[in-house]
């Protein structure tokens, strides 16, 4: 799936229903290593893997993006697909990302690892 956010296409992986679990993968990486994650939370959760702007299938960013770019990008995707307080995990930069995010909007949980 694919989703405008101010001109930027985002590319991210739903499945499932009831709490928002966001999935954000580290630097390098996309939303396929997380896939499996898919598999086994997608009965109790519903679960969403995003590809950061510039890796995976989501388009590059225009300009050189910090943290806090990614952060309101994310925030914006959020609020996009209706997802409020989630739990999100982060995995190393994207835990990084969800640790400005967590400044922004209100999260139920963090995870981070390798953060």
């Amino acid at each position: 799936m694919t989703i405008q956010i101010e001109n930027q296409t985002i590319s991210y992986h739903e499945t499932g229903q009831g709490r928002v679990l966001l999935v954000l993968h580290g630097w390098g990486c996309n939303k396929e290593m997380f896939e499996f994650m898919h598999d086994h939370f997608s009965d109790r959760f519903r679960v969403i893997s995003v590809d950061l702007p510039g890796f995976g299938q989501s388009e590059e960013p225009k300009s050189v993006w910090g943290t806090q770019d990614y952060a309101d990008c994310i925030e914006r995707f959020l609020q996009e697909l209706g997802a409020e307080k989630p739990i999100v995990f982060g995995h190393s930069f994207g835990g990084r990302v969800l640790l400005a995010l967590a400044g922004k909007m209100p999260i139920q949980k963090m995870i981070l690892t390798g953060s």
